[in-house]
């Protein structure tokens, strides 16, 4: 179980890097499914100083962010912006056409849902000069994006896996996550992501269950290749 989720934890380690977070940084993640799961997981492995706030739309996802070390954990939903301008000691601005300013933030956010409304938060919630890393697959939509500039957010595409500079080393991050899987009780934790196993025959039902995340409490969906009728 572990195993399969080595690809997407190098691309979360690769995310994560890019960012250059460190210890004492507030930081949000905008998502509950493998990408966002694994993200929150490798900022706690490699900077456990920092708080980490993960908005999550499904209760599954939100008991294995905590799970996973999230220290802050938030259902998406209308009372989403009061819980960030706590957490975040934002102030919320009325202004007389469009939704409210956002003064103050996270400092660097991950969203990792790729859906306008997911951009959108991350986009409004993200401090002046501050850091935002988009690792979902977008979907077509507007977005607003006059934060952008107003606020100079640096914004960095994170996309697979790759090579960074840690500890003054250039490390594939595919060797980081593996190494990460071999440390005691990792991998079971993030093992835990994997909900659902199908034989291949199945594989339209599985492709459903991965399609239908809040019905099925599917995270990472799997074929067990051991059964071959």
């Amino acid at each position: 179980e572990a195993a399969v989720l080595a690809e997407p934890l190098s691309c979360a380690v690769h995310g994560v890097l890019q960012a250059d977070v460190r210890d004492g940084a507030n930081v949000l993640v905008v998502g509950g499914g493998t990408i966002a799961l694994l993200t929150v997981a490798v900022l706690k492995m490699l900077v456990p100083g920092a708080t980490v706030t993960v908005t999550a739309r499904y209760e599954h996802q939100r008991e294995l962010a905590r799970s996973l070390g999230a220290d802050n954990v938030i259902e998406a939903g209308r009372s989403l912006s009061d819980a960030l301008t706590e957490l975040s000691g934002a102030t919320v601005v009325p202004l007389p056409i469009g939704k409210p300013a956002i003064v103050g933030g996270f400092d660097v956010t991950f969203e990792c849902t790729g859906s306008g409304g997911g951009m959108e938060d991350a986009v409004r919630w993200t401090r002046a000069q501050g850091r935002l890393v988009l690792s979902g697959m977008p979907d077509p939509n507007k977005l607003d994006l006059t934060p952008v500039w107003y606020q100079e957010l640096r914004v960095t595409g994170s996309y697979a896996y790759s090579t960074e500079t840690r500890d003054g080393a250039r490390v594939n991050t595919f060797d980081i996550a593996l190494d990460m899987l071999a440390e005691d009780g990792w991998s079971d934790r993030i093992g835990a992501l994997v909900r659902h196993r199908f034989p291949l025959k199945h594989h339209r039902q599985a492709i459903a269950t991965a399609m239908r995340p809040g019905r099925h409490g599917a995270v990472k969906t799997v074929f067990d290749l051991t059964d071959a009728a």
